[in-house]
C-alpha cells in the first residue's frame, strides 16, 4: 500500500508541480515508505534473534538428554549385571528417547549389551553407550546456504568439519534452522531487492530533473552500494529531507509548470522491474506480504499433519508395549479371588483350632 501511495503522490506532484504542499505530501510519503521499509527489516532481525535464542536453549536440552541417556545405560547395565530387573530406569530412559527425538531426526538402535546407541541422521552418533557428544553453539559470519552473519552456527565434535548447522533435519531445532535460513532469508533478500531497486530507478530519473531552485543531479534516495541490508539503509538523501523544493519535477530549467520528471517517476509503478523483467515492485511487494502467509499456512498444516501421524504412531505403540486395562483387570480380579481364598482357609482353620481347644476344656 505504501509503494502505490509513493507513486500516485508523485502523479499529484505533475498535476501541480509548482505546489508546494504537494511536495511535502511527497515528502512524507517518501518517509513513511521509508519507515516501512525500516520497521519491516527490524522485525524480521527481531525474529531472527528469537530464534537464535531459542535455538540455543534447545541445544542445551538436547545435551542434557543425552547425557541422561549416557547415565541411564550406565545404571541399566549395572542392575542387570546384579540380576535386577530395573524397570524404572527402562521407564526414564524410554522418555529421555522420546524428548530427545522431538528435537531432530535421530536414529535409535538397542546394542547387544542391552544399551541404546543414538545417531543423528546425516551427522554421526550422539549417545553410543557410555559416552554422549555434545553440541554447542557461537556465533560466526555469513555462509553461502542462508546463515546471516553473527547468527549462530551449531557445531559438534561427531562430525569431521565441526560445523553441523545446515545437516540437522527435522523436529524443533531443524525446523528452525529452516525458518532462520530458508524462509527469513529469503524475505529478507527479496526486501533489500525491492529497496535497492526502487531507490536506485527514482534516483536516475531524478539526478535528470532540475529543482525548483534550477539544480540538477541530485538524488531523491540515498545512494545505496548494493542490494545487501539495502531495506535497513534505504533513506531520503539529505537535499530532499531538508528542502522539498529540491524534489525535480521538470526536466527543464525555470519551468514551473513542466512535470516530465515526475510522470516518469510515477510511471515506475507499472514498469517490470523486478525478477528479471517478470514483476513491478507494486506485485514483488504484494508478493512478499503474500509469501508470508502462505508460509504461515503451509506451517501449521504440516504441524496438523504430523500432530495427526504421531497421534496415530502412538496408539500403535501402545497396542504393541502399553497395558491392556481389560487383562489388568482380568488379573486383579484372580488375585482378589485368592486372596478371598485364602483368608476363608484362614477362618476355617482359627474355627477348627477353636473346636479342639473347647474338647480339651
Amino acid at each position: 500500500r505504501l509503494v502505490s501511495k509513493f507513486f500516485n503522490e508523485f502523479r499529484r506532484l505533475s498535476n501541480e508541480p509548482d505546489n508546494e504542499a504537494v511536495r511535502q505530501s511527497v515528502r512524507e510519503s517518501s518517509q513513511a515508505l521509508v519507515n516501512d521499509f525500516h520497521r519491516l527489516r527490524t522485525e524480521l532481525d527481531e525474529v531472527r534473534q528469537h530464534i537464535d535464542a531459542r535455538l540455543d536453549g534447545y541445544v542445551r536440552e538436547v545435551n542434557a538428554s543425552a547425557e541422561e541417556i549416557r547415565d541411564l545405560n550406565i545404571r541399566i547395565k549395572v542392575s542387570e549385571i546384579g540380576g535386577a530387573v530395573p524397570n524404572d530406569l527402562l521407564d526414564k530412559r524410554d522418555m529421555a528417547l522420546r524428548k530427545l527425538g522431538s528435537y531432530m531426526d535421530l536414529n535409535m538402535h538397542k546394542s547387544e549389551d542391552g544399551s541404546f546407541k543414538v545417531d543423528v541422521r546425516g551427522i554421526g552418533p550422539l549417545v553410543s553407550g557410555t559416552e554422549a557428544q555434545r553440541f554447542q553453539t557461537e556465533r560466526t559470519q555469513a555462509d553461502d546456504k542462508g546463515k546471516r552473519d553473527n547468527s549462530l552456527d551449531v557445531r559438534t565434535s561427531s562430525n569431521t568439519s565441526g560445523v553441523v548447522t545446515h545437516l540437522i533435519r527435522g523436529g524443533k531445532v531443524g525446523g528452525l534452522l529452516e525458518v532462520r535460513d530458508q524462509v527469513l532469508s529469503s524475505i529478507q533478500d527479496r526486501l533489500d531487492d525491492l529497496a535497492f531497486t526502487l531507490s536506485d530507478s527514482v534516483n536516475q530519473i531524478h539526478q535528470q530533473g532540475f529543482t525548483r531552485n534550477g539544480h540538477q543531479g541530485l538524488n531523491f534516495f540515498k545512494a545505496l552500494d548494493s542490494t545487501d541490508r539495502a531495506a535497513e539503509h534505504f533513506e531520503l538523501s539529505d537535499e530532499v529531507r531538508s528542502n522539498v523544493n529540491n524534489i525535480a519535477a521538470a526536466a527543464q530549467a525555470d519551468a514551473p509548470s513542466d512535470n516530465r520528471i515526475a510522470i516518469a517517476i510515477s510511471g515506475l509503478q507499472g514498469q517490470k522491474l523486478m525478477n528479471q523483467g517478470g514483476a513491478t515492485m507494486d506485485d514483488w511487494y504484494n508478493s512478499i506480504i503474500s509469501d508470508v502467509g502462505v508460509a504461515g499456512s503451509k506451517t501449521r498444516s504440516a504441524m496438523n499433519q504430523q500432530h495427526d501421524i504421531m497421534t496415530q504412531l502412538t496408539k500403535i505403540r501402545d497396542q504393541v508395549s502399553g497395558v491392556s486395562v481389560d487383562e489388568e483387570t482380568t488379573t486383579l480380579m484372580q488375585f482378589q479371588h485368592a486372596f478371598d481364598a485364602s483368608a476363608k482357609v484362614i477362618q476355617v482353620a482359627d474355627e477348627c483350632l477353636k473346636q479342639v481347644l473347647e474338647l480339651r476344656r
